[in-house]
């Protein structure tokens, strides 16, 4: 059954291509108040005006100025959370959108069914990324030297067992659904655990975590068996 759509969560989607505003708009609307814009220029008036939930974001509409252009967005309406698609699929790019503060990099020919799930998912604060391209934003960072890419072991210690495993988990790439499997654990306890642990590490969201945690020391509390 489907749910009825709630006027809070309002979706924008902006893309030039008709055919993909159609399709879009089509699959999204049974869940949300959705709104279409083919142009730049309409784009940043739309989202000052709506501050919309979602913004479904083709990144050929920034014409190859998709960091500035996301960061340009987000200083309009800093609550909406971006789904970039791309026609390409290309890790270095994902790498570019989400630094920039997109929440999730997504092929633009994407399963529809798949569409839904995606936008579900960053309204509740998870990031939409395929796996590969999630292993290769992690490998890529941990070699490279920053100011402040890393948690301490004092830091660690903040954190119960139980969340040791949750933050290690999120830094190998797994979603709340196969952590919640891996722990024998329900959904909702891990985003309990990952609350609590955003609060004690004070990272701001999931993405940060998982780039903290891929040069985290490995403690030997987080590999015992927690009943």
């Amino acid at each position: 059954m489907i749910k009825s759509r709630s006027l809070s969560s309002v979706v924008l989607i902006a893309t030039r291509n008709q055919s993909l505003r159609t399709r879009w708009r089509a699959d999204l609307e049974p869940l949300f108040v959705v709104q279409v814009v083919s142009s730049l220029s309409v784009l940043h008036r739309a989202i000052n005006r709506t501050n919309p939930s979602v913004l479904l974001l083709d990144l050929d509409l920034l014409d190859g100025a998709a960091a500035k252009g996301i960061e340009a967005l987000i200083r309009i309406s800093p609550s909406t959370k971006i789904l970039a698609f791309s026609r390409l699929s290309k890790e270095k790019e994902a790498s570019t959108v989400l630094k920039a503060g997109a929440k999730g990099y997504c092929d633009i020919h994407m399963d529809l069914m798949l569409l839904r799930k995606a936008v579900q998912m960053v309204q509740k604060g998870e990031v939409w990324i395929e796996r590969r391209i999630v292993a290769f934003i992690l490998n890529e960072l941990a070699f490279r030297p920053v100011e402040k890419l890393s948690i301490t072991r004092a830091e660690l210690k903040k954190l119960t067992l139980r969340e040791l495993q949750v933050a290690y988990e999120i830094g190998a790439g797994a979603s709340n659904k196969e952590i919640a499997s891996q722990l024998n654990i329900t959904e909702a306890t891990v985003k309990a655990h990952l609350t609590s642990i955003f609060l004690k590490l004070g990272v701001a969201d999931r993405l940060a975590l998982a780039l903290y945690m891929v040069r985290a020391p490995v403690t030997t509390e987080s590999n015992k068996n927690i009943q």
